[in-house]
């Protein structure tokens, strides 16, 4: 559940507005969705550093791919010039 400025509302902020008999009658119900909350926290946080990790590798393959073309190139324009030397010694150009 969202709240004002993007902030999600937590359970303790919901419970907060509950008068003191409706959070004992329902203190399992609150005890288990801390719990529940304490733990999307920490996917949440090891989703992050997940997709942190991901965008770094993309950034060194990328990086990497663009090294791999420049050396194709080059390799393709010496192995022309090579090409074309041997023809001409053997009067194919």
């Amino acid at each position: 559940m969202a709240g004002r400025k993007g902030k999600r509302m937590t359970v303790l902020d919901l419970v907060s507005r509950w008068s003191e008999d409706e959070r004992q009658r329902h203190a399992d119900l609150i005890a288990e969705c801390l719990n529940r909350e304490k733990f999307l926290g920490r996917i949440e946080e090891r989703s992050r550093g997940s997709e942190k990790e991901l965008v770094e590798n993309l950034e060194l393959l990328l990086s990497g791919l663009r090294k791999l073309n420049r050396s194709i190139n080059q390799n393709s324009g010496q192995i022309d010039d090579i090409y074309l030397r041997v023809a001409k010694g053997k009067g194919n150009a």
